[in-house]
């Protein structure tokens, strides 16, 4: 019944790997043993994952990512849920934005637009074609194009009703 204690690496080694970057103060004394880990890396890795569902602009995920962001962070943001905002998302300008004040960050984008939310378009007008072209592209899609139909479809749509897309 020895304790062991494994105090993992000095500093980070994995982009994944959090909770490193300590090492181990033990203290023995005639009652025992004690560990206390201390911190000794310069970064750390954050994981974060959030409900795009949850958010009715970019500004406030960013808002969000900028509660965890700091010099020495090495940030993996997973973006997911049901886009029912229908806000378009561009993970490399989000990045870009917070590259002076983080060390590293990565932004994966697995959210998917809301089809229920499309409006009814007459299928006389260029975006009634687009949808049911679009609606039947997903039907027949398998796992990995779903996610490129459904940008297609909010990026389509976004632009044939003029609005701006970032």
């Amino acid at each position: 019944k020895m304790p062991v204690w494994y105090s993992g690496s000095p500093e980070l080694v994995a982009l994944d790997q959090t909770g490193s970057g300590n090492i181990l103060m033990v203290d023995f004394t005639h009652e025992g043993v004690s560990v206390k880990p201390t911190r000794v890396g310069k970064q750390n890795s954050v994981m974060l994952s959030l409900d795009i569902s949850n958010f009715s602009a970019i500004e406030d995920m960013k808002k969000k990512i900028a509660e965890v962001s700091s010099p020495s962070a090495i940030i993996q943001v997973e973006i997911m849920g049901l886009n029912t905002n229908n806000l378009m998302i561009n993970t490399e300008q989000i990045e870009a934005d917070f590259e002076d004040s983080v060390f590293y960050i990565r932004i994966s984008d697995k959210s998917h637009i809301a089809i229920k939310d499309i409006p009814e378009y007459s299928d006389n007008l260029i975006q009634g074609k687009f949808v049911k072209i679009m609606q039947e592209k997903l039907k027949e899609a398998s796992e990995e194009e779903k996610k490129i139909y459904e940008e297609a479809l909010q990026t389509g749509l976004k632009e044939l009703e003029g609005k701006e897309i970032i």
